[in-house]
């Protein structure tokens, strides 16, 4: 890593360079250790998703947003809602990592992922999506390279991407070779005969499933109804699933950026630079609770003084959170809540919000205390608004969809699936059942179900 980071100043002929870390926050090169870029990359796009909930207001409408960053090789989700989610513990194989973190959930499904049969036994078997991928050498079938059924080829097979949008020479007739092969493993292992749309519907199903899967980990398995937030999906290919995934979460409103394919690039150009100081406590919270406010000050100003040693004395600080780390008294995990003058009541309802009970008569315990700073945000926000109601005319047709030119759609247009959204940096396919309004300068569009009921209006 110091090698490379190096090597890109060099290049820059020796100007700063700030790298990325899992926490979504800017650190100078030479202060950077490896260990804190480990979900950089995703930690970019929730920032990027994060900026784009401000200005649209979801909580308007919702309590926050759930977020879903599909690639080729992955996808990553995450919840916001008043603020990012953090962790301070990050588990990588058998590793503990202590270290801040955004809370990102990662599954092995992404445009890449191979799409293939195992056997059991002699006469069944089962479809698999993933964990492998083709990665980009050979990529998916329909790259022409010799690749293997990909979700990107089930996606181009069943019509929700369309070859003129890849940039890339396609070949269709590839992705569907690569899907006889496998239709042949299934007929030839089970006796039984399938076609190839009930077998492309299969894996499309494994994969947004698993997907769902991953938001229910930080949603359903946290205390939290996905029901009650928004689904903002990006990644190259986000929004080829985003209305199906929320569909099986019971979202009502999802939103699609339009440059979702560079939304963590984007991201990382909105991440401030931060620092964290942490301190241990170990004590009751009956005992300590009259210090913390001088436990907090002291914590500010080591934090706010590193940062200012890397950024400059002039440049405008603030303390972004204020965590106190609490657990009953004998307990090892412990509960994460804001600073403030009721954290007892705080942190009974959260424990009972998590784990659905509350003991009584159990001393409470401050295991830590931390303080985040950072600078101030680097942009300002702006502002969507509907502004009129103009029924979206399509740019041309697929075989089975009408399909949207995004670039040459204006605010307040609007169109109902099934149809194709479509524009260099991601493609969208909107389910039959969604209506898609476009926000302002084209930056975002949700997608609010509609059912045939005259939708629902997203502002």
């Amino acid at each position: 890593m110091r090698s490379y980071l190096d090597n890109v100043q060099q290049q820059l002929g020796g100007n700063p360079v700030r790298i990325m870390t899992s926490s979504g926050g800017l650190v100078r090169a030479d202060l950077f250790q490896p260990k804190d870029s480990l979900l950089s990359g995703p930690a970019g796009g929730v920032i990027g998703a994060a900026d784009i909930g401000d200005q649209l207001h979801t909580t308007r409408s919702t309590v926050g947003m759930l977020t879903l960053d599909m690639g080729g090789t992955s996808t990553d989700v995450a919840r916001i809602q008043n603020g990012l989610d953090y962790r301070f513990s990050t588990k990588i194989g058998p590793f503990d990592l202590q270290l801040p973190a955004l809370a990102i959930e990662t599954v092995a499904a992404g445009g890449g992922s191979i799409c293939w049969f195992e056997s059991h036994g002699a006469t069944s078997g089962q479809l698999r999506v993933g964990p492998h991928s083709a990665g980009a050498n050979p990529g998916p079938a329909c790259y022409g390279a010799g690749g293997p059924l990909t979700i990107t080829d089930v996606n181009l097979l069943l019509g929700k991407l369309h070859p003129k949008q890849f940039g890339i020479p396609v070949f269709p007739e590839k992705a569907q070779a690569a899907l006889e092969v496998v239709l042949h493993q299934v007929e030839q292992k089970t006796g039984s005969q399938t076609d190839s749309f009930n077998l492309l519907r299969g894996f499309e199903q494994i994969a947004n499933e698993t997907m769902a899967g991953a938001i229910r980990k930080i949603s359903v398995s946290r205390g939290f109804d996905p029901k009650d937030y928004s689904l903002l999906v990006f990644g190259g290919a986000g929004g080829l699933h985003g209305c199906a995934i929320a569909r099986l979460l019971g979202i009502e409103q999802l939103i699609l950026p339009f440059d979702g394919g560079l939304l963590s690039a984007y991201g990382i150009g909105q991440a401030q630079i931060e620092r964290l100081a942490s301190r241990s406590v170990l004590q009751p919270l009956a005992t300590v609770e009259h210090e913390l406010p001088a436990i907090v000050s002291s914590l500010t100003d080591t934090a706010t003084e590193t940062l200012r040693q890397d950024v400059g004395q002039q440049v405008a600080v603030e303390t972004k959170a204020i965590t106190v780390f609490l657990r009953l008294l004998g307990q090892e995990a412990t509960v994460d809540v804001p600073l403030s003058d009721h954290l007892e009541a705080d942190f009974r309802d959260k424990y009972q919000h998590l784990y659905g009970h509350f003991p009584q008569n159990r001393s409470i315990e401050v295991e830590s205390v931390r303080v985040m700073v950072s600078t101030t945000s680097p942009h300002q926000v702006i502002h969507s608004a509907l502004v009129s109601h103009r029924h979206a005319v399509p740019t041309f047709a697929t075989d089975a969809y009408p399909a949207y030119d995004w670039t040459k759609l204006q605010e307040g247009d609007t169109f109902r699936g099934p149809a194709l959204l479509l524009n260099t940096t991601s493609s969208s396919f909107i389910e039959p059942g969604w209506r898609v309004i476009v926000q302002a300068n084209k930056n975002d569009s949700p997608a609010g179900f509609d059912e045939g009921r005259g939708g629902r209006h997203f502002d």
